[in-house]
């Protein structure tokens, strides 16, 4: 970045412009092109100048785990540009670097200042749409990627499971994006109407990340649904038995004590202040599967909620 500071004395736009061009273009260094790609885009004033830019340095940049990267910048400019603006050359660079970069490396900041920037839960529909739609975007791919790897029966290589871990970051990382826009955190106050409307917009999206095999996305999700479970209790229970059915056991978190701690909550909840959603047998039978699935896994706590609830409808 120390490099690029005389460009803020620069007062002439266009020579500016012809030393950014050439960074673009010749630098070698990962942070200087990066930080190339933030002013072009971010601080010129001319945002077709500076996806030019972008796609020049998309071209030579290669993903890393290192912070700051030119990859990283070049996914959060453009998912920005895009989300925000509808900048078409930002639209087409984010689908290049969709099929070619699928970590959570070059994604992490970009969804990070996806929700921090106010996307998801914006007044405007069109953005809110085009910043789920990216997510969804991201999600399908990385699950198709993990659930083939989990799927082999062989060993993995070094490099296949750090790949495979970098992979799971990422759907992590759209999970808890949604969970934190929604605005759950340790010191949660009640849903907003943006946030009830965010979970709503976003069903499709939580739909595809509950059937991600893996604990810790199915927590964030299982959290996110005890959260809406007032405004949306029926919604929230069928997401939480879909998750506990087709993913609990082979995640491995209904064997987790965060897990059922978690579930144990939300069926009670339920049961203090939505009984009357259980008139519906197939409600029923969801909340059911849902204790079942911790019985199955070993938790006496899930026997007695199941106790309570013949208890309550004999």
């Amino acid at each position: 970045m120390g490099r690029l500071t005389p460009l803020v004395a620069v007062s002439d736009t266009d020579t500016a412009w012809e030393i950014l061009e050439r960074l673009a273009a010749q630098d070698d260094d990962d942070a200087v092109l990066a930080a190339a790609v933030t002013m072009a885009c971010f601080r010129m004033n001319d945002r077709q100048r500076g996806t030019s830019i972008l796609t020049t340095v998309m071209g030579r940049a290669t993903p890393h785990a290192s912070r700051e990267t030119a990859a990283s910048a070049c996914a959060t400019a453009a998912g920005l540009l895009w989300v925000h603006h509808a900048t078409p050359e930002a639209g087409t660079a984010l689908t290049s670097m969709i099929t070619s970069w699928l970590d959570d490396g070059t994604w992490s900041d970009c969804l990070h200042q996806l929700r921090v920037s106010g996307a998801l839960t914006h007044d405007n529909d069109t953005v809110r749409q085009r910043a789920l739609t990216l997510m969804q975007q991201l999600t399908e791919p990385a699950l198709d990627r993990t659930r083939h790897a989990l799927a082999q029966h062989q060993a993995f290589t070094d490099a296949e499971r750090e790949q495979l871990k970098n992979t799971v970051r990422l759907l992590d990382n759209v999970a808890s994006q949604i969970y934190f826009a929604s605005g759950g955190d340790h010191n949660s106050t009640p849903p907003t109407e943006p946030a009830v409307r965010l979970v709503d917009e976003a069903e499709p999206l939580i739909k595809l990340l509950s059937a991600t095999p893996v604990a810790g996305i199915a927590h964030h999700l299982v959290e996110l649904s005890e959260r809406m479970v007032d405004q949306r209790p029926q919604q929230t229970l069928l997401t939480v038995r879909d998750i506990v059915t087709q993913v609990g056991t082979q995640s491995g978190y209904t064997a987790d004590t965060l897990g059922v701690g978690t579930c144990v909550t939300f069926v009670e909840r339920i049961l203090a202040d939505h009984r009357s959603l259980l008139r519906d047998p197939g409600n029923l039978t969801a909340l059911r599967q849902i204790c079942d699935a911790f019985i199955d896994a070993g938790w006496p706590q899930a026997h007695k909620l199941v106790f309570g609830i013949e208890q309550i409808f004999r």
